[in-house]
């Protein structure tokens, strides 16, 4: 199965981010775009000080204009210094305010603190599939439809998801489990195999990540679609596109296909797409997240990964 091998890169999203499609026929490549920044530019104005309206060209001429002008300017002094004393009372006041408010309002203990997952030593408990794949569908966006999960698997022989060189090295790193799956995208025109490889370390997750690609591009290994039944043999016997990326000592990778069996470019939008929600926001940000915190308080022990 000739597979387009895409490294998707840590902490990276990609090129032409999109929402997932709903369950309708896909919008076509030029309506995808990518969605506004997070938290868009302020525009700030600066505000003038209020200016006292004009006084009338006639007003106050003659032999009294210097005493007018005198007991105008005294008012103005004194309303001024009034203005002033008020305001830095006022400034006093918020300051202390705001100080009194600070002491009285205790900080929000943390709900979560760091859990290290660098090593399968220090992160001994293994992969389930109720934690990888914890429900029947997976909905990345709450405004969307979701992925249908049609089948599971954890199994120690991590070679069933992979082979040629590319089993060995997984092999030489210790891994112990893979927990995949296969889904079928909301509009039903593509089919993946996704899932977790639990290698020894992150050092030597790091070196499958840098190793695979040269592998995958000499055809010298690969990774294998799941089979889920009639009607999804495209996701392991067609050409298919590959992504793959790490977080701890695990290794996440996809392999997205088309349903009806036909190749497609390796820019299909849509394949880029389901490979950012499987690998990036649902197994690294969502799956591994998890694993890598440690909830502290009440239903902590509950949430926490056995072992």
């Amino acid at each position: 199965m000739p597979q387009d091998a895409t490294r998707v890169a840590p902490r990276s999203a990609p090129t032409s981010p999109v929402a997932a499609a709903p369950a309708t026929a896909p919008k076509s490549p030029a309506a995808l775009t990518p969605p506004p920044d997070e938290y868009p530019n302020t525009a700030l104005v600066q505000v003038a000080p209020a200016q006292p309206p004009a006084l009338p060209t006639n007003w106050r001429t003659g032999a009294h204009a210097g005493f007018y002008r005198i007991a105008l300017s005294a008012v103005a002094v004194v309303a001024l210094l009034a203005i002033c004393g008020l305001g830095s009372y006022f400034i006093v006041q918020d300051e202390r305010s705001g100080q009194d408010a600070q002491a009285s309002t205790p900080e929000a203990a943390p709900t979560v603190v760091p859990r290290d997952i660098s090593s399968r030593e220090v992160d001994p408990a293994p992969l389930t599939v109720k934690e990888v794949f914890p429900a029947a569908q997976i909905k990345i966006n709450p405004n969307e439809q979701p992925y249908q999960v049609l089948k599971t698997q954890a199994t120690k022989d991590c070679k069933v998801a992979v082979d040629g060189k590319i089993t060995t090295l997984l092999s030489d790193l210790g891994c112990s489990q893979v927990v995949r799956a296969t889904l079928r995208n909301p509009t039903k025109a593509y089919l993946a195999t996704t899932g977790v490889f639990n290698l020894d370390s992150a050092e030597g997750a790091d070196w499958a990540y840098k190793q695979i690609k040269p592998m995958v591009d000499k055809e010298q290994g690969r990774f294998q679609g799941m089979v889920a039944g009639q009607g999804t043999e495209s996701v392991s016997l067609s050409s298919a596109h590959v992504g793959w990326d790490i977080r701890g000592h695990y290794l996440v990778y996809a392999v997205i296909a088309r349903a009806d069996g036909k190749a497609f470019p390796d820019t299909d939008p849509y394949a880029k797409q389901m490979m950012y929600d499987l690998i990036e926001l649902h197994l690294r940000q969502g799956v591994l997240e998890k694993r890598g915190t440690k909830p502290v308080g009440a239903g902590a022990a509950e949430t926490q990964p056995a072992g």
